[in-house]
């Protein structure tokens, strides 16, 4: 392979101005990233996860960084800030925050609480000051302010699901005598306003505190619903059409309101996503991401937890001991140039894309080829510049990389005929050692790989990207 890529690099040619302008490429990438864990939660625009430490107490995760172990009061994190640098976490002896740099430290309000939800910027929290929920609060780290919730008349106490930026908006559920439960929605001031009847729950609000999510029986049975202060309640139609049954529960709602994601359960069937949009009504949730163009997740039908904006989620198979995976379908970020690149095997040409983060500071880059046959040995390769070199020492394929390309550690192809590895911005290979990547350059990334029982190989096209 060195011999190949010194051969190519002698014969290596810039790339044409025609073939720099090369349009994106179409093909919609899902990234899916395997977290080994069953996580609890999501930030708001779906760039950190909280969960289960190793043995007991919370960790945060990040694409490209992985797991970081917090230890704390002996839960998992149930909430998570948008820059990973707030967790929330409950453990036997009630619900304490861990702040990065200043780690653990108990809520702000005396004795018993448990934490319930945490405002996207981190900075408003919502617990309870006992373990039935009679006394909830929510309390603004910066002023150390704390704003009672008001529990409606008659109702034993609250549960708050969701705290909107600024705590304009908070939505939940009021617990009654004999089970009953009603969805509620509480104002920047605490006052609370009941917006669902008897057996509705609210369990989502926007980041921007303008729309609540929920459940609400109706003589069709459950279904969601979306709600707003200026328009009230809005319920929308069950999956599967009039008729059917079933068990929801939203776990998001974009700020525009148009868009509300969560799973349904019914009995004898596995709980399922669904997503609900103006247009198409409510559908399974994998028929909402290819009516997108945002491809497929395979067995992931159940949504653990999904971002506001409605392009990042935690989703399971649906098993009991089933680990969840971390999706982003606004991944990539890579334009293709150089391509098709030779048909292999297979019959089709084998492609690569840059996808996750192009910002060098959060290191979240991952590469993936795809139409490959399986099995086979894959070799990433890397350079600031382009070329052309068709049959680049002897191989079928065409090399796309010029200057001084450096080279990835090899792998081989899954069953899907897919490699994917991440790409380390403060470390990218080149015939000189690993450098950093730094924001203004662009990167070029093709693939080298060897066709299954025979001496030829081949290249996929090239994909390149723009460091932010």
């Amino acid at each position: 392979m060195t011999n190949r890529i010194h051969t190519a690099r002698r014969l290596g040619l810039l790339l044409g101005a025609g073939l720099a302008s090369s349009a994106p490429a179409l093909a919609q990438q899902v990234l899916s990233l395997q977290l080994g864990r069953t996580p609890a939660t999501l930030s708001a625009q779906g760039e950190h996860v909280a969960g289960p430490g190793l043995g007991a107490g919370a960790a945060v995760w990040a694409p490209g960084i992985g797991w970081e172990e917090l230890g704390g009061p002996g839960g998992p994190g149930v909430a998570v800030s948008n820059d990973g640098n707030i967790v929330l976490a409950n453990g036997p002896g009630g619900g304490e925050i861990w702040v990065r740099g200043t780690g653990w430290q108990a809520l702000g309000f005396p004795g018993m609480q448990r934490a319930m939800a945490l405002s996207s910027d981190g900075r408003h929290v919502a617990a309870q000051a006992d373990q039935r929920g009679d006394r909830p609060y929510v309390w603004d780290r910066q002023t150390g302010a704390l704003t009672r919730v008001q529990v409606p008349i008659g109702a034993l106490g609250v549960h708050v699901s969701g705290v909107s930026l600024g705590a304009i908006a908070s939505a939940g559920t009021a617990r009654f005598p004999g089970g009953m439960t009603r969805a509620a929605v509480w104002s920047a001031d605490g006052a609370v306003t009941l917006v669902g009847p008897a057996g509705s729950a609210a369990t989502a609000v926007s980041e921007n505190g303008e729309w609540a999510a929920g459940v609400v029986p109706s003589a069709a049975g459950d279904v969601p619903f979306r709600w707003n202060r200026s328009i009230g309640r809005l319920d929308l139609p069950p999956l599967g059409g009039a008729g059917t049954s079933g068990g929801y529960l939203a776990k998001s709602v974009s700020d525009d309101g148009a868009l509300v994601i969560g799973n349904r359960t019914a009995v004898g069937v596995p709980s399922t996503g669904f997503a609900w949009t103006p247009a198409a009504g409510t559908v399974p949730f994998a028929d909402f991401l290819q009516s997108e163009g945002l491809g497929a997740v395979g067995p992931f039908t159940e949504i653990v937890a999904a971002a506001s904006g409605g392009r990042r989620f935690l989703l399971s198979d649906g098993l009991a001991l089933g680990a969840s995976n971390f999706f982003n379908v606004d991944a990539q970020v890579s334009s293709s140039f150089c391509g098709p690149g030779v048909p292999n095997s297979t019959g089709s040409a084998g492609a690569v894309f840059l996808l996750g983060t192009n910002d060098p500071d959060r290191n979240g880059l991952f590469l993936r080829a795809s139409d490959l046959p399986v099995g086979i040995t894959v070799m990433p390769i890397a350079s600031r510049d382009g070329g052309f070199s068709p049959m680049a020492g002897g191989s079928a394929g065409t090399l796309c990389l010029g200057g001084a390309i450096g080279r990835f550690a090899p792998g081989q192809t899954g069953a899907a005929g897919e490699y994917q590895v991440r790409v380390d911005l403060r470390a990218i290979p080149t015939p000189a050692g690993p450098i950093s990547g730094m924001s203004g350059q662009t990167w070029r990334f093709q693939c080298w790989y060897r066709e299954p029982g025979v001496s030829a190989s081949n290249f996929t096209d090239g994909a390149r990207v723009l460091l932010d």
